[in-house]
């Protein structure tokens, strides 16, 4: 099936391969060439993995084809920028977080736990980190890193909802995700 499109004021037939590659697909009709693909996929090997969605992309038939970058100059570059980003993401320290809290023998507790947590954090754009103390104390940075966290916990209680044994964990966070809200 052939797709018009303008170009200078005229109307082009362009193929439906350059209509992949150019990003022209609508997103909810790329995931469902997705979907449908790996579901197919599913169905004839009994599980999915990236390599198998590569090794079906390939043949320049598959309709994913034109969703994986084949210039490997291009793609290339990408794998190094992920591989930077594992790095960013790996770069760790050791902080020490301490509590006090009441307890009957004794009004008063402290007890210090050692946690490694990232060292970098994303700050206001795209793509850059900076430290987390920096971050942790900008409010703008702050802010949106909190909105980044509560995303990250919501979407992990929609990935967990038909997991009987996490069901009370997730019950609890949503209660204050909503509260937060």
């Amino acid at each position: 099936m052939a797709t018009a499109k303008k170009k200078a004021g005229r109307s082009q037939v362009i193929s439906p391969r350059e209509y992949l590659s150019e990003g022209q697909v609508p997103e909810t009709r790329k995931k469902r060439i997705i979907e449908r693909e790996i579901s197919r996929i599913y169905e004839r090997d009994g599980t999915v993995s990236a390599q198998a969605l590569v090794d079906e992309g390939r043949d320049e038939s598959s309709p994913l084809h034109g969703f994986f970058e084949w210039r490997d100059e291009v793609a290339a570059e990408k794998y190094r920028l992920t591989q930077a980003y594992q790095m960013i993401q790996a770069t760790k320290f050791v902080t020490f977080l301490t509590q006090s809290r009441n307890t009957r023998r004794q009004p008063r507790v402290t007890q210090r736990d050692t946690v490694r947590v990232r060292a970098l954090l994303p700050g206001l754009n795209r793509g850059e980190f900076k430290m987390r103390n920096e971050v942790l104390s900008e409010t703008d940075m702050r802010q949106k890193l909190v909105q980044r966290k509560l995303g990250v916990l919501q979407t992990w209680c929609n990935s967990v909802v038909d997991i009987k044994e996490l069901n009370r964990i997730r019950t609890l966070i949503e209660r204050e995700l909503n509260q937060a809200v």
